[in-house]
């Protein structure tokens, strides 16, 4: 059985605070969460161990890294 696990996604957010937000939501820091800010709110990497394929782009134009 392969185990899949995320190591790292890259959000695109409006406003600033996202790391406090998901501190305060986990009573601790969240390192594998990486915010970035923009125009618009959208998942925009996503680093996921296990996963069957690797350096693909879905249909969002989100990067898939493995």
């Amino acid at each position: 059985m392969i185990t899949q696990e995320f190591k790292k996604l890259t959000l695109v957010t409006k406003k600033e605070g996202l790391e406090a937000d998901l501190s305060t939501l986990f009573g601790k820091s969240v390192s594998t969460i990486l915010p970035e800010s923009g125009k618009e709110v959208t998942l925009k990497e996503a680093v996921i161990q296990g996963f069957l394929s690797s350096d693909r782009v879905d249909p969002n134009g989100v990067r898939i890294l493995n």
